[in-house]
């Protein structure tokens, strides 16, 4: 079971916590801040096959470096590029290959509105998704890296979706939520071969109440997977920048945990 659960108590009433720390533990993290970019990054704008649709996708990869990994983001949004190619830059940095499908495709791409995007994603059929990121994740095998094991970052919905395609797929050995609620489908967390970091928000009331319960069955069903609660932040504070100590130690934790456990 895993039991190196991370947390930081912020503006999480008491009995939360001590909830939290009962589910799995808790420890301290030391966090070093990053020393800015230092890769030359290639970012392309893709499409690849899944069955006779065709899928927009952003890919980015080192310029003048073998990468030997890959990892599939799976945003909340995706009416927002200049994030998206921002989460791909970071991971790159840690001389990884990352890609960014545009699961709204099959319906002309996400509305240029952040809630009907939220709102079509919703409504996309959950066999439609895993097709469409089995599809990303052969395409990755494609490009012949030394190594087939994945790596998965999901935002809010995408974060759902993550708990969900690394209980698909057991090439998924390390995955990241970001804000992410519980999956709505029930999930067989036995099947999840891959090392887990949660990534929430204080003040996200609707995310961190539901987290014990969370945590408590992911544990149940022997997932290593340890989780941060970062203070002062809401909901999507790795998109709004805010605040900025946050999201810098976030953003640091999460390429970190990406790079070290895609490389065990």
């Amino acid at each position: 079971m895993g039991t190196n659960t991370v947390w930081r108590s912020g503006g999480l009433t008491a009995a939360l916590v001590a909830a939290l720390m009962a589910a799995g533990g808790a420890s301290a993290l030391t966090v070093r801040r990053p020393q800015g970019p230092t890769r030359d990054v290639r970012i392309e704008s893709i499409k690849y096959a899944s069955g006779t649709d065709s899928i927009n996708a952003y890919i980015a990869y080192p310029a003048h470096a073998e990468s030997t990994h890959a990892v599939v983001v799976i945003d909340e949004t995706f009416g927002t590029p200049d994030f998206v190619r921002d989460v791909l830059q970071r991971i790159v940095q840690k001389g990884l290959v990352a890609m960014a499908p545009d699961l709204l495709s099959r319906h002309g791409g996400a509305p240029a509105n952040a809630g009907e995007a939220r709102k079509a994603l919703a409504a996309l059929d959950p066999d439609t998704v895993t097709q469409d990121l089995d599809a990303a994740a052969t395409y990755l095998k494609g490009l012949k890296l030394s190594d087939t094991k994945l790596g998965l970052l999901g935002f809010g919905w995408g974060g759902e979706e993550t708990f969900r395609y690394a209980a698909h797929n057991p090439s998924v050995r390390v995955f990241v939520v970001c804000y992410g609620g519980a999956p709505k489908a029930r999930i067989d967390w036995a099947q999840v071969k891959g090392t887990g970091l949660g990534v929430y928000a204080d003040r996200d009331g609707r995310v961190t109440q539901a987290l014990y319960t969370l945590v408590r069955d992911i544990h149940k069903g022997g997932v290593d997977y340890r989780f941060k609660i970062y203070p002062n932040t809401s909901h999507g504070f790795l998109k709004t920048g805010q605040p900025a100590d946050a999201v810098v130690e976030a953003w640091e934790d999460i390429t970190k945990f990406l790079h070290v456990w895609l490389n065990q």
